[in-house]
């Protein structure tokens, strides 16, 4: 006899899976919590001459989705900002940031001046030097110009190699922008939007009867919209938030805005 699967007990949420009009995953996160799925709709009431309600007709359905992950999934922001990353490649090179910190009481002089190696060739042949206050910020009253020749407040470069000014001591900072071929881009742009895509919860849930069995519940929307809204915190105990809406199956013949599946031999391994 089949599992009715009347009543169950959900463990937790898996993961979820986000995929295109092609099947392909587009994203993924399995850090969730605090997931919800609310229902809500809409009515036209006849009421009587005194207000009474006679009849109620509910007219329409809106599914809303709401989820947290544990830690910060790029993929994730990518289909929040409506954007795919940038993935960096011997191919395609990144130019980004690079800003660090140096001692330059620690750099012993090579011949009338110190001489520093940078992890990088700066891009346009460009650095910006700062020395720092005493709170460790850069000092903007304290900032050192580039030019052919080294002198007390300039400074040269030539490849990697950063000759620095003959009056410079303590700590500076130096930042200048360089070409990566590992890393990933990710932008959030004025004029990007996310796309509607098909989103697949994993979830694991037990039997009353049978608790130490457990099974993947699957929730499936076809055709779901990441909301643009989210807040980005930086704070180590805080989790990346995301919601969404289900839509309707337009061209389906039931109007499916989701579903959930449950078979008796998808069992969890232990």
């Amino acid at each position: 006899m089949a599992i009715q699967f009347e009543d169950l007990i959900i463990d937790r949420p898996l993961q979820g899976i986000f995929e295109n009009s092609l099947g392909d995953i587009i994203g993924g996160v399995n850090q969730l919590q605090n997931v919800s799925i609310e229902t809500t709709s809409e009515t036209k009431d006849k009421t009587d001459a005194v207000g009474a309600l006679i009849m109620r007709f509910f007219t329409s359905k809106s599914v809303e989705i709401s989820a947290e992950n544990a830690v910060f999934s790029t993929s994730l922001a990518a289909l929040q900002f409506g954007q795919d990353r940038e993935i960096a490649s011997n191919s395609n090179k990144i130019l980004m940031p690079r800003i660090f910190t140096i001692n330059t009481d620690t750099i012993a002089l090579t011949g009338t001046n110190k001489e520093y190696q940078l992890p990088d060739v700066p891009a346009g042949g460009v650095v910006h030097i700062n020395g720092l206050t005493n709170t460790g910020v850069p000092d903007p009253n304290k900032k050192y110009k580039m030019n052919t020749a080294a002198s007390e407040t300039e400074f040269t470069l030539s490849e990697k190699k950063l000759t620095l000014p003959t009056d410079i001591t303590g700590k500076i900072q130096i930042k200048y922008d360089r070409e990566v071929e590992s890393g990933i881009k990710l932008t959030q742009a004025a004029d990007k939007f996310p796309k509607t895509c098909k989103f697949t919860l994993s979830v694991l849930v037990a039997d009353p009867c049978d608790k130490e069995t457990l099974r993947h519940a699957y929730i499936v929307f076809p055709s779901f919209q990441m909301s643009p809204d989210n807040t980005i915190s930086l704070n180590t105990e805080d989790a990346q938030s995301f919601s969404g809406s289900a839509q309707k199956d337009y061209c389906g013949a039931n109007g499916e805005m989701f579903t959930i599946y449950l078979s008796e031999d998808d069992i969890e391994e232990n």
